[in-house]
């Protein structure tokens, strides 16, 4: 969805407050993401929790 939007992804690290390496973990399925989180990144990408786990 970030890249569909045409964000990079430092900016949209800075964007939601969270580390570039820790954006890539997330966006490799790596990484263990607190609902917190989740929160923050659809909220970036103007989108629904529900939304972004599709």
């Amino acid at each position: 969805m970030r890249e569909e939007q045409g964000i990079g992804k430092g900016e949209f690290a800075l964007m939601v407050g969270i580390s570039r390496p820790y954006l890539n973990r997330i966006e490799n399925g790596t990484a263990n993401v607190t609902v917190k989180m989740l929160v923050r990144v659809a909220a970036g990408l103007d989108v629904s929790v529900i939304d972004l786990m599709k």
